[in-house]
């Protein structure tokens, strides 16, 4: 007698990454939200994502989801859906970046320093800055005769700023924000004074961070 049996002929599933963008830059902390569009014959799927530097991010049945502490720096980030009876789609890739935020430092102006052959007060205000990412950095430049009323007094990108027409025997305040393209940060704030050196035309100032 013919024997009777039955089989499932299996399709591969298929399967897109749609979201985020490949390439996109996010602030850290920010809710990333990754998506996907997949097909199967079958109609249950596992949606398979992982980070090249964080691991697997998510592993579920859901076509979205959203995930807000992946660690700073660039992700490869690769996807693939699994059907029921294990076979896998085609693996798809794209890159992230959780940014990294600038650092700055105030250098100068310095405690005690002479300040040579500056007229019409003249200052020049140093900071050091960098960026993990590489990213091109500006600066602007805040000053104020308090801590609580600060006014830009230039931008540039360069690592200083010269200042000039401030007046002697008033205590200054100032601070410095970075911009990476993506975010600000904001410098501590310095404090100084100008006083003039008598007979010479010079100027020098006392300084305290």
């Amino acid at each position: 007698l013919p024997a009777n049996c039955s089989f499932v002929v299996n399709g591969r599933p298929q399967a897109q990454i749609t979201a985020p963008d490949d390439g996109t830059v996010f602030l850290y902390g920010d809710d990333v939200q990754f998506k996907a569009y997949a097909s199967d014959d079958q109609s249950n799927l596992t949606y398979n994502w992982y980070s090249d530097v964080d691991g697997q991010i998510y592993s579920g049945s859901s076509s979205t989801f959203s995930i807000d502490d992946l660690a700073r720096g660039e992700h490869d980030i690769t996807f693939y859906v699994a059907d029921i009876y294990g076979y896998n789609s085609t693996e798809r890739s794209l890159d992230i970046r959780i940014n990294h935020e600038p650092t700055i430092n105030l250098t100068g102006p310095e405690p005690d320093v002479w300040v040579p052959d500056l007229e019409d007060g003249t200052v020049t205000f140093w900071w050091e800055a960098s960026d993990d990412d590489g990213d091109s950095l500006s600066y602007t430049v805040y000053l104020g005769q308090s801590e609580d009323d600060f006014s830009s007094v230039g931008s540039t990108t360069d690592n200083y700023l010269e200042v000039d027409d401030l007046d002697t025997n008033v205590t200054y305040y100032w601070k410095v924000t970075v911009d990476d393209g993506y975010q600000d940060v904001v410098s501590g704030v310095g404090d100084f004074s100008l006083f003039p050196v008598v007979g010479t035309g010079s100027w020098s100032y006392s300084s305290s961070t």
